[in-house]
């Protein structure tokens, strides 16, 4: 057959084939079309591989392996037989975290996980739990060992994936040969404020924003907007830590405005709408993922960066060995840790040096990389805060901060980009000069400058893989209690005023993460709206079948609103254990007894009245009574000597202004006493009469429900008070007349 017929007979068999093949046809070249452009840019990638870029890869991650194994070692960058007794704070938050979600189902949204605070759950974005590792974590946790997490292990890879970055950003300079590619490894991993955050594992992670310079580099070199790598940096950010995702997009931010800046002929624009559309994918997966939480109640403005904060050798072994002693710390706020943003001894002499001989070169770079400008003043801004201190010294305190920015609260981290940029920056300003030999002899001196400032921190990371003391033989009997039961409950909660970072509340969570024992609060980087806290909801019922609650030491009185309580109740230290099992508790001495009614006279509310019958649902005691707190108040007393005679209740009280009339229910051991409809706004006295046999000679609960409290913030204006009131209880008193 010829050809011409066989070309005919083809377009024939073409047009009497069904459209569905041919749709085929054309779905398959558009694949094979996509698999060939797939296969030239691999090839194109490979193309630019070379022995020198391996040479430099392979050492900076050889120099951060050295690092990991000669200071947190093999054991504890492995994560397996981690000792976390002695840990307290943030990383034991990052580690009950893990260890909740990784032992519970997969669930929707998938960072939840309810065995913390149940039934509705915890987001571990709110842990600062590394989401992306505890997720690598729970794919393979039927081959993981019990109680693992992947904290440790996260550290580890931070540490690994420093200097690596650190070439990487270096080489989008177009710096490529070798020994400037060692000494910025070594600048990067000796980088102060990334050895200084080691008790936040989460924030370790900076190899991200090095990662970011050195994409921002090779967009603005050739004016690729590299949309893949772009949302894939800003996805691994979010489920990393949502500060480290702020900075990144920061420095991406950059791009298009030096593109901009360089004049015609850029493609700014194109490059500002894919980081646009790459913030708006990642914003989306933060929905999916269920990112979000309550605002933290203020402190934007106290964790900030001093002024003085990047050239005071705060932890610096070389002022220390030169003065003899450390430098002293300088934080007027008290939270100016946050702000710790020393440079080194070994970047400052490179900044000093380029200060001093090569201003014509940071004139050029305000010309060339007027985006890296315009965002590292932004950041440094925002980092200094509305309260401007240079060391001790207040020098501007600015009023009435927006709501939106108390997300930013500690603001003194959004240095950490400029501190790279610097660095970045001040190796390949050296590296520029004809005296290649003296350039080379300075990177030296800087980089062992560094290193060696840097001793103290380094001896502060090595410690955490011990050997350290073994834990408090209470710290194990509270696991092995925790682990008899099948839930463990916390009073106070933090939703209802228990400080999260208080040490033995930590021990507590810890205690329950032994043996992942669904507990009802956790520690939360933004904790849901304290106005929801119901007391009486949490105290007040029954214990449940597998239950042990626990009674922080401030709230120890509040066990005797639990049902049955004397019988179910027992110290242990300086906590408070209820328990149905008779097992779990023997052994262990009774609850103190409420304190005792007197009978004719009166009893105040305030601050001077001691010893207070107040146990649940209370505010702190003020100077003329004390506030309820949401719908229940209960107080609880022993009575003695009242027979079988009624008594008469008389309360002076007021109640919250919201409404002209409050109605009060008033029960006593769960039974309706009286209905009072207390008038707002005017103080008065509320009598009830209690029947005959009612109070008899022993413990008793007093219950005042309340119909509407109210959040003092709805109807006072300006106020940042946003506790649930309703009476104002100021005296009560008992007679039998």
């Amino acid at each position: 057959m010829t050809r011409p017929v066989r070309t005919s007979l083809a377009y024939a068999r073409a047009a009497a084939a069904p459209s569905e093949p041919a749709q085929g046809t054309s779905r398959g070249n558009q694949r094979s079309a996509w698999l060939r452009q797939l296969r030239r840019r691999g090839a194109a990638a490979w193309a630019e591989v070379t022995p020198n870029m391996l040479a430099a890869y392979a050492l900076a991650g050889t120099i951060g392996l050295l690092f990991v194994l000669s200071t947190v070692g093999l054991r504890l960058a492995l994560g397996l037989g981690v000792d976390d007794s002695f840990l307290n704070g943030d990383v034991t938050q990052h580690i009950i975290g893990q260890r909740y979600f990784i032992a519970d189902a997969w669930r929707w949204p998938l960072l939840v996980t309810r065995l913390l605070e149940g039934p509705q759950g915890v987001n571990i974005s709110l842990t600062d739990s590394i989401p992306l590792a505890a997720l690598a974590a729970k794919l393979f946790r039927g081959v993981l060992p019990a109680g693992y997490t992947i904290v440790y292990p996260w550290l580890a890879l931070a540490f690994l994936l420093q200097p690596v970055a650190g070439v990487y950003a270096l080489r989008g300079t177009g710096e490529r040969r070798l020994l400037p590619a060692i000494f910025v490894a070594i600048l990067a991993l000796s980088a102060p404020t990334l050895l200084y955050r080691v008790g936040h594992i989460a924030l370790c992670s900076h190899f991200l924003l090095l990662f970011a310079i050195g994409l921002y580099l090779r967009i603005t070199r050739d004016g690729q907007a590299r949309f893949g790598r772009v949302t894939l940096l800003l996805c691994i950010a979010l489920l990393v830590h949502p500060y480290l995702l702020v900075m990144v997009a920061a420095i991406l931010a950059a791009a298009p405005v030096t593109l901009l800046g360089r004049g015609r002929g850029q493609p700014w624009l194109t490059v500002l709408n894919r980081l646009l559309l790459a913030l708006a994918l990642t914003a989306c997966v933060a929905l999916l993922l269920g990112y979000g939480g309550e605002s933290p109640g203020g402190g934007f403005g106290g964790v900030l960066l001093n002024l003085v904060s990047p050239f005071y050798p705060r932890f610096s072994s070389i002022f220390s060995w030169i003065a003899g002693h450390p430098a002293p710390a300088i934080d007027p706020t008290g939270l100016q840790y946050e702000g710790y943003q020393y440079l080194g001894a070994g970047l400052l002499l490179l900044l000093a040096v380029i200060v001093l001989t090569r201003r014509q070169a940071i004139a050029r770079s305000l010309q060339q990389h007027f985006g890296v400008w315009v965002v590292g003043a932004a950041l440094s801004i925002l980092a200094i805060s509305t309260t401007v201190y240079a060391g001790n010294f207040l020098l501007l305190k600015v009023s009435n901060v927006p709501e939106f920015m108390n997300q930013f609260r500690s603001s003194g981290r959004f240095f950490w980009p400029v501190t790279y940029f610097l660095l970045i920056g001040s190796v390949w300003t050296v590296m520029q000069v004809r005296q290649q030999r003296a350039a080379l002899a300075l990177l030296v001196v800087a980089a062992g400058l560094q290193w060696a400032d840097m001793s103290w921190l380094r001896l502060g990371l090595s410690q955490l893989a011990g050997p350290h003391p073994a834990p408090p033989a209470e710290d194990l009997r509270l696991s092995r209690l925790f682990a008899e039961h099948r839930k463990v409950t916390i009073w106070p909660s933090t939703a209802c005023g228990q400080t999260p970072s208080d040490p033995l509340f930590m021990r507590l969570l810890r205690a329950a993460s032994d043996h992942v024992v669904p507990v009802n609060t956790m520690y939360l980087a933004r904790e849901t709206d304290p106005s929801g806290c119901d007391p009486a909801a949490i105290v007040a019922t029954p214990l449940a079948r597998g239950e042990i609650r626990v009674f922080m030491p401030q709230a120890i009185d509040a066990a005797a609103a639990v049902p049955d309580g004397p019988a179910h109740c027992r110290m242990f230290d300086n906590l408070a254990l209820c328990s149905r099992s008779e097992t779990a508790l023997a052994g262990l001495p009774a609850v103190p007894a409420p304190p005792s009614i007197p009978i004719g006279k009166s009893i105040s509310m305030s601050r001077s009245g001691q010893p207070s019958p107040a146990v649940v649902g209370w505010y702190l005691p003020e100077e003329d009574g004390r506030w309820t707190r949401g719908h229940t108040a209960i107080l609880a007393g022993r009575f003695s000597g009242v027979g079988d005679r009624p008594v008469r209740l008389t309360v002076r009280l007021d109640a919250v202004a919201d409404e002209p009339f409050k109605a009060v229910t008033l029960r006593v051991d769960g039974t309706t006493v009286d209905h009072w409809s207390v008038r707002t706004g005017k103080p008065g006295q509320y009598q009830a009469e209690i029947p005959a046999g009612l109070l008899h000679d022993g413990t008793h609960l007093l219950r005042f429900e309340i119909a509407h409290p109210a959040r003092t913030s709805d109807f006072k204006r300006n106020s940042d008070d946003s506790r649930l009131i309703g009476l104002y209880v100021m005296s009560l008193r008992f007679d039998t007349d």
